[in-house]
């Protein structure tokens, strides 16, 4: 069976030649003569160049007065003054854009705000606020004001616009005319004539832009696309991928009517909206309070990744978007370029990001990354379309799991990795985004490998992602990665040889790349094209890919055509989306231990009606604590704290922090045990502390330890309980024997000591908004709530450290080749019940053949939870055969009994190849189906060439030391000659 090679389509694309030339680098817009705002005398400007205030939008708070945030030319239909850049300093021709279609109170940032600033008695135009300091949102929100000057204010020209603080006083100094309504220019005379107002955009027909095929709303996307690129100049071009006034923007065409707000503009969406306004009645006047409004923080990918459920993942995706477009339509968020899912591999425990993931394996991580994208773009029932509700960026692309560790940083590390790992691990999750998920961007990583920094790998980027899997969108560099080919890693000598290699390596669009970079798209692309280094039409190519979004997001179009047009503030906090969240809490709760004590008749937990609680720990109180990274300060989230005083009533003798995560501090740690000694049951709450402040990643909100602060920028250095946390659960056990664990974190915890002291362990990762009454709920059994959730991450012992963190080979790591002891397995999950599992039916004997066949149909079929059946499909029963109701989720696991390769017969101990997670009652049945992929079965060699051999496997579902119902087996036997799936090391001759 061949390597299947799918089309590039945008290699294919023809557009007919624009209605219209495409403009020359001197036109200021393809618009009538008339049109542009200029400097007249004062007596030659006739009514139509009148100019009203607008005052009657409301102010920031609902107590402060009405501000002017727009200057309105005429008195009739009305025309907004725009210039072009709102949050740059560059010099940008205003233009008049028609305010039909826009809604006031919407335009609170848009780059057409003005105010008349009379202070001290200079009058002048600002764009905005004069200082980031006098906006209302806090500093770094806005840059300084945009003034408005004319190029030589002693004869008639054009106005622009330039930054206030390097304009002459006497070029901005103007009066306001109140009687004749016109602003005039103080020391000349001259007045600012708006010219014939108009529309400029592609939905209005009188806009000179509606004819052009970029508007066309029956033509494709991509075709579309080409035809705004078509008009677009060089410098424009350059412009237009990525780094334009902040993460990933693009400055738009505004003289075709495209402004920045229409262009992309990227955010992040790991386990919820990080970047929206949210929490304050000013900005969520619909629904109002601290407590509402407020996009949804789910657990972390970490935890989603230990429900094991298909189905809550392609749920909560859709739910991230559906919150994005809703924030996007009502003016709370500007993008819909949203970077996530983070579909790394978790392998070692120090990572500071290992949080964001769902795991260690490969295969986990490409289920759930198909699940979650497809429902993402298109929703949990839809189809793939033309149209998606928004744009995820899967990240990051390849091999990246280090921050800064003995010495090497993300930034210049150079990750050493051999063909045969590649292929059957840090390939895999990628290829099911790809072709099962349809993802539509990809960012690159910081790293380089075996000597090729991720954001200009032909080999990775253009030959294995587009042309083996067929991958259509658009690669965008984590932010400063292109700047680091030069400075850090040394693969190039100049800038524009940079950006040269980078597109031409595969890389589409820039992050952080704006004009002052040592080396940025926006800088340097269009000197890379003249110098010769760059053909212009590598430029076209990764346009295409990036506008192509553009267009399938609805962004040029009239925004009330959208198919997503209706999701406004109701869609936001719904009671749905908050009972999502705590489900997803729910599923997640891995039971890790549950112990009999003194003799007792039954395990610990769940806690019982009649006993009372202390409540003790650093984690006692926290809520930002439990959401995580990549989210915003002011997400509201609930205690365990508090919904134990909810749960609890009198049965909650008292609570206490006892110590802090990190420090030497025992002081409080004697309240904490008077308090235990007090109580029936002692909950202790301990942990590790997440960089939840995306805007300040890699820094720790209070200051840190080498290894009770995870985050991005900063790996562990020991997986160990940090400061007094250890010494307060052993203090609180020797007076109460029965004392419940329950650990707060991402990245996995040595905690020998601690397992055997306590006889019962909940770990609850970083549960997210609702991980409180998550916590209360599992531990009380409320409602049936019954942890379920299964360790998707091996848990080393505190030894594991000795392991140098560079070495990125598979050599005994991870549940598939670590051979030493460990606390607790991959897939390893108690429960508060007990189960079996038998066979119903079963697979003995499969070609290599008909496997080979279903490689690729695999993925297509899979990712909007389509039927698929593998040649080796099996069938089980679970049976719950305990006294209580709960989930139990079902692993299975292939194993080659005889070496598939005799040359090289290192082989993984055993692979997940299939997941179910079914919901019983005492006593109840349920069928689970399981299905065998190829890439599963498949052989990797030491060149990268992946094949199914023929061969004897045992298929296991469950194992010995993952708790839970007795493990069953069955044998496989593949026959056939060998099938190639993959070959890396053909690609590599190329």
């Amino acid at each position: 069976f061949d390597m299947v090679v799918l089309p590039n389509v945008f290699t294919v694309i023809t557009v007919a030649t624009p209605s219209t030339p495409p403009p020359s680098p001197f036109s200021p817009f393809p618009v009538p003569a008339g049109t542009q705002p200029t400097l007249l005398p004062c007596s030659s400007v006739s009514a139509r160049g009148r100019w009203l205030l607008q005052t009657a939008v409301p102010a920031h708070s609902p107590t402060d007065p009405p501000t002017t945030i727009l200057v309105i030319a005429g008195l009739g239909n009305g025309t907004c003054l725009s210039c072009p850049g709102n949050t740059d300093v560059s010099t940008g021709n205003c233009h008049m854009w028609g305010c039909d279609g826009l809604d006031p109170a919407t335009m609170k940032d848009r780059n057409d705000m003005f105010m008349i600033n009379t202070s001290k008695n200079s009058p002048f135009v600002l764009h905005s606020y004069p200082t980031t300091a006098d906006h209302p949102e806090g500093p770094g929100l806005m840059s300084a004001g945009k003034c408005l000057v004319p190029v030589d204010a002693t004869e008639l020209s054009t106005v622009f616009a330039k930054d206030c603080t390097k304009v002459d006083n006497a070029n901005i100094l103007w009066d306001y005319n109140a009687s004749a309504k016109l602003l005039v220019h103080h020391k000349t005379g001259l007045c600012l004539d708006a010219g014939t107002p108009f529309s400029l955009n592609c939905w209005t027909k009188t806009s000179p832009t509606f004819t052009y095929p970029m508007c066309d709303t029956s033509l494709s996307a991509e075709q579309r696309a080409a035809d705004l690129i078509s008009r677009m100049t060089l410098t424009e071009k350059g412009h237009n991928l990525g780094g334009w006034g902040g993460w990933g923007g693009s400055e738009g065409v505004p003289r075709l009517g495209v402004t920045s707000d229409m262009a992309l503009q990227s955010s992040e969406a790991l386990h919820g909206l990080a970047q929206a306004s949210c929490g304050d009645t000013t900005y969520w006047p619909e629904l109002g309070g601290n407590n509402s409004g407020c996009p949804a923080s789910f657990p972390h990918a970490l935890a989603l990744g230990s429900t094991f459920n298909r189905s809550l993942w392609g749920l909560i995706g859709d739910r991230i978007s559906t919150e994005a477009r809703a924030a996007y339509n009502t003016g709370h968020l500007k993008a819909l370029w949203l970077w996530a899912p983070d579909i790394n591999l978790f392998k070692d425990p120090r990572w500071g990001r290992g949080q964001e993931v769902p795991g260690e394996d490969p295969f986990l991580n490409g289920e759930y990354a198909m699940r979650w994208i497809h429902a993402f773009q298109y929703g949990v029932e839809g189809d793939e379309s033309d149209s998606i509700k928004a744009l995820p960026s899967a990240k990051h692309a390849f091999d990246y799991d280090l921050e800064d560790w003995g010495g090497f940083n993300r930034a210049s590390f150079n990750v050493l990795v051999s063909d045969r790992d590649q292929v059957e691990y840090y390939f895999p999750a990628w290829r099911a985004a790809v072709q099962g998920g349809q993802v539509g961007s990809v960012m690159c990583s910081y790293n380089a490998v075996n000597g090729v920094p991720s954001c200009a790998n032909d080999l990775f980027l253009n030959q294995v992602l587009r042309t083996q899997w067929g991958f259509q969108g658009a690669v965008v560099s984590d932010c400063g990665a292109i700047q680091n080919i030069l400075s850090e890693h040394h693969y190039t000598a100049l800038p524009s040889e940079t950006v040269a290699k980078a597109v031409l390596g595969g890389c589409d669009a820039d992050c952080d790349g704006g004009e002052n970079k040592l080396v940025s798209f926006v800088g340097d692309l269009a000197f890379a094209v003249e110098a010769g280094e760059l053909p212009e039409s590598a430029l076209d190519q990764s346009l295409l890919r990036l506008w192509t979004s553009v267009f399938r997001l609805g962004l040029i179009d009239d925004p009330r055509s959208s198919p997503f047009a209706q999701l406004d503030m109701t869609a936001i906090d719904t009671p749905a989306t908050r009972q999502l969240n705590l489900e997803a809490a729910l599923q997640s709760m891995v039971l890790l231990k549950n112990d009999k004590v003194n003799g007792s008749a039954r395990p610990l937990l769940p806690i019982l009606a009649a006993q009372t609680v202390a409540l003790l720990g650093p984690h006692v109180n926290s809520t930002q604590a439990m959401l995580s990274n990549y989210c915003p300060g002011h997400w509201w989230a609930v205690s365990p704290l508090e919904a134990a005083r909810e749960m609890l009533g009198e049965r909650l003798v008292g609570s206490a922090q006892g110590c802090t995560i990190e420090g030497n501090d025992t002081t409080g740690i004697n309240a904490a045990v008077e308090l235990a000694a007090k109580a029936d049951v002692a909950v202790i709450l301990v942990g590790l502390t997440p960089d939840n402040d995306a805007a300040n990643a890699g820094t720790p909100p209070v200051v840190a330890s080498e290894s009770g602060f995870e985050g991005e920028g900063h790996d562990r250095t020991n997986i160990t309980l940090q400061g007094q946390q250890e010494e307060l659960i052993r203090q609180v056990v020797a007076v109460n024997p029965r004392t419940i664990v329950v650990l707060i974190h991402g990245g996995a915890l040595a905690i020998e000591n601690v397992r055997d002291l306590v006889p019962a362990i909940l770990d609850a990762h970083y549960p997210g908004q609702q991980g409180g009454p998550a916590i209360l709920r599992t531990l009380l059994n409320i409602d049936g709530a019954a942890p379920a959730g299964r360790l998707t991450t091996t848990y080393y012992k505190a030894d594991f450290v000795q392991r140098n963190m560079t070495d990125m080979s598979l050599n005994n790591i991870t549940y598939r080749y670590y051979t030493g002891s460990t606390l607790w397995d991959f897939g390893f999950g108690e429960s508060y019940s007990t189960f079996t599992v038998e066979w119903i039916n079963v697979t003995r004997r499969v070609s290599t053949a008909d496997l080979a066949q279903m490689h690729t149909l695999y993925y297509t079929s899979r990712a909007a939870g389509k039927p698929w059946r593998s040649p080796a499909a099996y069938t089980a029963k679970v049976t719950n055969t305990g006294p209580l109701s709960s989930d139990y989720v079902v692993l299975g696991f292939l194993s080659s009994s005889s070496g598939r390769d005799k040359a090289d017969p290192h082989e993984p101990a055993k692979e997940l190849f299939d997941f179910g997670r079914v919901s019983l009652a005492p006593g109840a049945s349920a069928v689970v189906h399981f299905s065998i992929p190829p890439s599963v079965i498949s052989h990797v060699d030491k060149h990268g060439v992946e094949q199914i051999q023929a061969g004897e496997y045992t298929v296991t579902l469950g194992g010995e030391r993952l708790g839970g119902a007795v493990p069953i087996s069955s044998k496989l036997n593949v026959e056939g000659p060998d099938q190639t799936l993959f070959d890396l090391a053909s690609l590599k001759r190329k």
